[in-house]
């Protein structure tokens, strides 16, 4: 029995001596880690570079609505073509008029006869379905002032 404790001992002081492999288990266990972290930032890179493609599409179509383009079947086709890098972007541009600040219907008149103020809302989004950013909603939008004057309707009166 003796015997058998003292060659245990020298067994385990043998082992624990012993360097061999240690890099090996250390990398085992690094290694998930470092894999998950690269699949973690090339998922972000992706995200962003979408991301990116509907802000330059934004710009685009806001820079569209400030050049008196007001039609917003065009807005809308500029935004989708300019951000052609993300896949399955969901375009929304709406008129908006305000009269001082107030919002009001685009036919009326403001205070003064003077005509409302246009403004083109632009908005784009896009759910991201990545590795690990799975449905992550991308979306942007802007305002953009149209230089374009609205005409009113003129009241004409005629004397008799």
């Amino acid at each position: 029995m003796r015997h058998a404790v003292h060659s245990m001992h020298c067994l385990t002081d043998r082992l624990r001596r012993d360097c061999q492999g240690v890099s090996a288990v250390e990398f085992a266990l690094v290694a998930p880690i470092l894999v998950g972290s690269l699949i973690a930032m090339v998922d972000l890179g992706l995200a962003t570079g979408e991301r990116m493609a509907i802000d330059r599409g934004i710009r685009a179509g806001a820079s569209a609505a400030m050049a008196e383009i007001t039609d917003t079947a065009v807005i809308r086709g500029v935004v989708e073509e300019a951000a052609s890098g993300a896949d399955t972007v969901t375009v929304t541009v709406a008129e908006q008029c305000e009269c001082a600040g107030i919002g009001t219907l685009c036919s009326n008149v403001c205070t003064g006869g003077a005509a409302p103020d246009l403004f083109i809302e632009i908005s784009a989004s896009k759910v991201y379905d990545g590795l690990l950013l799975d449905g992550y909603d991308l979306s942007s939008s802007t305002r953009a002032v149209s230089y374009t004057h609205l005409t009113l309707p003129t009241m004409s009166t005629t004397g008799s």
